[in-house]
């Protein structure tokens, strides 16, 4: 089916029905970005990150991710009728849940963490893209695994962490997008190191407690 031609259809029973569309087939999360040096980003990655994903919470810090977004709605303004563009969307929330790349092997560290989610405020222009960013363990998560203790595993607790962005077109409909991405917890294995031995480690993009990062930011001490 054509999510676009099912649009006209939906929205018409909605207006009958009195009820909100939920959209799911038109928004595409794509594909985890490489964090570039200074976490900024343009409507699409400029590197797609093929490498495993991981955590040290030994950091307390939350896990930060960006994600290319697809808006695939064609921009339905039309001059000579008068109607203005309503495919644009806005990413407004996203909820998290958490389990285990195993069926029926959870880690024990599974039972600790607690439901969360966040709330942010980007556009995704119709027949677009755009990077959109979320904490894929807010600091709560951080906190409950750090209780926890080190992983049950011979390095890494594994878990998959499932993301559904939520927001709205210009219209009003909602829509829904969901993601997934495993992620290997540890915790004192800080990933960035300086190669200059006298130097000390200051920071990356977003934090050296995490992979992907950007390029370590080393510098000479005093």
């Amino acid at each position: 089916m054509n999510p676009r031609a099912s649009l006209p259809a939906l929205a018409l029973a909605a207006l009958a029905s009195g009820c909100t569309v939920e959209n799911t087939a038109s928004m595409q999360p794509h594909s985890v970005c490489s964090m570039p040096d200074d976490c900024t980003f343009s409507s699409t990655c400029d590197a797609q990150y093929i490498g495993d994903l991981k955590l040290d919470v030994s950091g307390g810090v939350p896990m930060w991710l960006a994600v290319e977004m697809h808006n695939q709605l064609a921009n339905n303004a039309d001059e000579e009728l008068g109607r203005v563009n309503t495919h644009d969307a806005h990413f407004e929330s996203y909820s998290l849940s958490y389990s285990s790349p195993v069926p029926g092997v959870d880690p024990a560290t599974l039972t600790g963490i607690p439901s969360s989610g966040g709330r942010t405020q980007q556009i995704i222009p119709a027949g677009g893209s755009s990077v959109v960013g979320f904490e894929a363990f807010p600091i709560g998560v951080v906190a409950a695994l750090q209780a926890a203790g080190p992983a049950v595993g011979p390095d890494y607790d594994e878990f998959v962490v499932k993301v559904t962005f939520k927001g709205r077109y210009e219209d009003g409909s909602e829509w829904e997008a969901p993601f997934k991405v495993a992620v290997r917890v540890c915790q004192d294995c800080v990933f960035a190191a300086c190669s200059d031995p006298t130097q000390l480690l200051a920071g990356a993009c977003p934090t050296v407690f995490q992979l992907p990062q950007g390029k370590p930011i080393c510098v000479t001490p005093p």
